[in-house]
């Protein structure tokens, strides 16, 4: 198979479909988070924490996504393996374990979020508006809708009325621009409202797995799109892409690995992404072509590992064991002559009188045999 850098298939499916050049479509909003979150007060800080979302709190300004690269990325997904590609048969798999290192949410929970393809009821538009604190209507909530009310100056003392808007708020804004984003810019998923109807419940949400879900089937219609040769959509979390990838290969003098900062969200900043991005395209490449840096390798992968090699490191390992087992029954016979040296004088009487270091010495000696 050729390790040829791959090339920008966002390019192919504007042919297929006759669209004209232009940017993929997404709604992807990191920056949405981003701005709520740094007007925060500690106590808000906290309320997010008590949901499990407190590593949203961490994600960077990126104001521009490169989307080109992200429709790369999840075309890069194997839907059968659940793996992103990293390189010629080298694949990352992912799982909620690893989007809670990437993004700093919490692991588990019992609540799972069901995906609804229906408008929300009028019910939960009804019941959101008063938790958010925005005017009785029968409109839908939207983005726009969501930041304002976070960005409203809390009671001092903290209020319930406060901790519950600040919850619902900052769940429904990571799931709309973040987790979940639709084709619309401003739309808020129906599922949104439906887990947030409960706000006393929104610690046992198991956001992992929803953002999982909403990964891979986000791939499968990135797939499809590009089958039939429709304008490009990006669907799910392109950050967690974005992170596994840079995570795995050897991005060289280009920046600075960090693999101990977690989340990771909290070191990908939008400049560290933009560099990265840059040295992954093949410079000057008309359609883009990605995929330069190569997987990262550790420092025994490079052995040859046959018959041969695996033969040699037994051996290794029975000389080691051999070795440790002569020296420590050298080290125990001289513990014992020492030991019956001292216990002679003691009875010929050479030694008239033992101190404690010596009564400890015996007794623990004599436990041994």
């Amino acid at each position: 198979m050729s390790s040829r850098p791959r090339c920008s298939q966002v390019y192919e499916s504007r042919k297929k479909g006759l669209y004209p050049r232009s940017a993929v479509d997404s709604s992807f909003a990191p920056k949405d988070v981003y701005e709520v979150a740094a007007l925060f007060s500690d106590a808000q800080r906290d309320a997010v924490g008590e949901i499990g979302l407190v590593g949203m709190l961490e994600v960077a300004n990126i104001t521009h996504v490169d989307r080109e690269y992200c429709w790369s990325l999840f075309l890069d997904v194997d839907l059968k393996r659940g793996a992103l590609k990293i390189d010629d048969d080298v694949y990352v798999t992912f799982n909620e374990v690893d989007i809670h290192n990437i993004l700093g949410i919490a692991l588990g929970g019992d609540i799972l979020i069901e995906k609804r393809n229906v408008p929300p009821s009028p019910a939960q538009v009804t019941q959101i508006r008063e938790y958010l604190g925005l005017c009785p209507s029968s409109f839908y909530v939207t983005i726009g809708d969501i930041r304002w009310a976070l960005k409203k100056p809390c009671q001092n003392p903290f209020s319930e009325a406060d901790k519950i808007r600040t919850q619902v708020g900052f769940a429904m804004l990571c799931m709309a621009s973040c987790f979940s984003p639709r084709e619309n810019r401003q739309t808020v998923p129906t599922e949104a409202y439906a887990i947030c109807m409960d706000p006393a419940n929104l610690h046992r949400v198991n956001w992992g797995r929803y953002v999982h879900s909403e990964l891979i089937g986000g791939a499968e219609k990135v797939h499809e799109i590009h089958r039939e040769g429709k304008r490009p959509q990006l669907y799910g979390c392109p950050l967690v892409l974005q992170a596994l990838r840079f995570d795995s290969v050897d991005t060289g003098t280009a920046v600075k690995p960090e693999p101990l900062v977690r989340p990771r969200i909290k070191f990908y900043t939008a400049f560290i992404l933009s560099r990265l991005i840059h040295k992954d395209t093949v410079v000057g490449s008309v359609p883009k072509r990605y995929g330069v840096m190569k997987a990262r390798r550790m420092a025994d992968q490079s052995l040859p590992w046959n018959g041969q090699n695996l033969r040699s490191k037994i051996q290794e390992a029975k000389a080691f064991i051999d070795r440790s087992l002569k020296e420590h029954a050298l080290a125990s016979a001289e513990r014992n002559t020492l030991f019956f040296r001292k216990l002679s004088a003691l009875n010929d009487g050479t030694i008239a009188c033992m101190n404690e270091n010596m009564h400890r010495e015996i007794e623990k000696h004599l436990a041994c045999l």
